[in-house]
């Protein structure tokens, strides 16, 4: 029982237990977001908000990846000692007693003794357990996954923290949004355990407002300073930050870049990515699973840096990132969290994303709207901060066993709040090796696009002038290892050091450019948007 063969990733966790621990991390987030809010009256601040959820959050994920780890230690333990009694057994009798025993009571009264008997010399076949039971790495990965699902599942229940600068309707539209997710799971948990769905996401809901109805009820008294709760903030951040970079690794892509279904999850061909996506994009639902299910699925981990549309996004520095999904069917949502470091110095990238991946005529699409908050931005600009949204459309297809190919489009109509739309046109190329080629369980992909930035004119007070149109490209492998995801990757602009500053507003830029007494009249040049090599590593589950 001990020696049994790998089980495959995809089992780690179970449906079951993925929905299960979603539920958990709802329920941890929205009991703390009710329990500040009633503490402080509703007047706490937004980064507190975000802190103490996620930091809420991400703790109960690891001490419940711990707790993973213990239950499988006792389980393998258990079998082990089982498979010990049966092969040391003094007789065959004895040892098919101890077999019954350990089997369930219902399928060992339906067993003939015969059968035990076969079962018996099976297992006296096997060779001696181990003294002591081991952990093994899916065991590690597993409980890796519980500790990025019960992080991941607060990013919607504080979405509404980072788009409304109210904190007390934040507070309120973050418990419908939770109550609505509460539903949603309840409804997949009914829909595996066998019970009646809409019940069992009635259940649910029922729960949460229960909660949420109580804690409002209770008035808000204060039971907590606030400057205590901008204490335990400022302490956690980088605490927090250091965890996040230790549990989770990133992946690549937003709403204007999805994979062809059926490749691998690192294998997507990027055309202007952004964000750090949850999953990999589907045209339809997988086809081990029922259409109507919901899937949540998540990504997360670091980089050598993070680009997008060819320039940085973090200084040239190493970045984190985190995501959640989740899909129902053709439609989907989800959330993001990335490190960034930009002129206006925002805490962090969050992204919002929803759409539909639709399969036309063989053609996997991707329609979606993401919107991109930097919230905590200490120097916010003329324009003050740069939130924007934007929206996009994917198409994907294979051609024979190995090549993919894919073209999308995006649209903002006031791209990172300077007043200017932006469009954004790519193309990319895929070929992924064949299984037969590699060993087992490893997959290899080699992608490259490119893609074409324009910009209309931005607002007056940044000068009214257009920014600078550019071409950019990238190509690179992708590794695939279960879970584990590796991409190397080569990115480069036709972008003049000049424009670069134009387009970026690098506050480390240098004198020393040529000079344009409208766009740039300090010749100031910067090095963003030139060719780098890039190395991403993360997890999916």
């Amino acid at each position: 029982m001990s020696a049994v063969s790998e089980i495959p990733l995809e089992r780690v966790l179970d449906p079951m237990e993925r929905i299960s621990e979603t539920l958990f991390g709802l329920i941890m987030a929205l009991t703390f977001i009710c329990s500040l809010g009633v503490a402080t009256s509703g007047n706490i601040k937004i980064s507190t908000m975000l802190i103490g959820a996620f930091g809420c959050n991400l703790a109960w994920g690891i001490v419940d990846g711990g707790l993973y780890l213990l239950a499988r230690i006792n389980d393998r333990g258990a079998n082990t000692l089982t498979l010990r009694a049966i092969q040391r057994a003094p007789d065959s009798e004895t040892a098919r007693r101890v077999l019954a025993d350990a089997l369930p009571p219902e399928l060992a009264s339906l067993l003939p003794p015969d059968q035990l008997e076969l079962m018996r010399q099976k297992l006296q076949q096997l060779p001696e357990p181990c003294k002591r039971p081991r952990l093994m790495k899916r065991d590690w990965i597993g409980a890796a996954g519980l500790c990025l699902l019960s992080f991941a599942s607060t990013f919607p229940v504080v979405i509404p923290f980072i788009l409304l600068s109210d904190a007390k309707l934040a507070l309120r539209v973050s418990y419908a949004v939770a109550i609505v997710m509460l539903f949603c799971c309840g409804y997949a948990f009914g829909y595996r355990s066998g019970l009646q769905p809409w019940a069992a996401g009635l259940s649910m809901v029922a729960f949460g407002g229960a909660l949420v109805g109580v804690t409002i009820a209770l008035g808000g008294k204060p039971t907590m300073r606030q400057r205590g709760a901008a204490a335990v903030w400022q302490a956690s951040r980088a605490s927090i930050a250091a965890l996040v970079g230790l549990w989770l690794a990133p992946m690549i892509g937003d709403v204007a870049r999805a994979e062809s279904p059926g490749s691998s999850p690192g294998g997507a061909i990027g055309l202007g990515n952004r964000g750090w996506a949850a999953t990999e994009t589907k045209g339809t639902a997988p086809e081990s699973e029922p259409a109507s299910e919901l899937e949540v699925s998540v990504r997360a981990g670091v980089a050598s840096d993070y680009i997008y549309r060819g320039t940085t996004l973090n200084d040239r520095k190493p970045a984190a990132g985190a995501a959640f999904e989740a899909r129902f069917g053709a439609v989907y949502a989800g959330a993001t969290v990335a490190t960034v470091t930009l002129p206006t110095q925002p805490d962090a990238e969050f992204t919002v994303a929803s759409g539909i991946r639709p399969k036309i005529a063989n053609i996997d699409f991707d329609l979606g709207v993401t919107y991109f908050a930097y919230p905590g931005e200490k120097l916010p600009g003329l324009t003050n901060g740069i939130n924007y949204w934007e929206a996009a459309i994917r198409g994907d297809r294979s051609i024979g066993e190995s090549f993919r190919v894919a073209a999308g489009y995006a649209y903002s109509p006031n791209v990172s709040n300077t007043g200017a739309w932006s469009q954004y046109a790519a193309a990319g190329l895929g070929y992924d090796v064949p299984d037969r080629l590699l060993p087992k369980n490893l997959s290899v992909s080699f992608t490259t696009a490119t893609g074409y930035f324009w910009f209309g004119n931005q607002a007056p007070q940044l000068g009214g002038f257009p920014l600078p149109a550019y071409l950019n490209w990238h190509a690179g492998v992708t590794f695939t290892y279960k879970a584990f995801n590796l991409d190397l990757r080569y990115y480069d602009t036709n972008l003049s050091k000049e424009n670069c500053f134009v387009l970026t507003g690098d506050p480390n830029a240098r004198p020393g450019g040529s000079v344009n007494p409208n766009t740039n009249p300090a010749g100031l040049v910067s090095n963003w948007c030139s060719a780098t090599v890039v190395a991403k590593a993360w997890f999916a589950f």
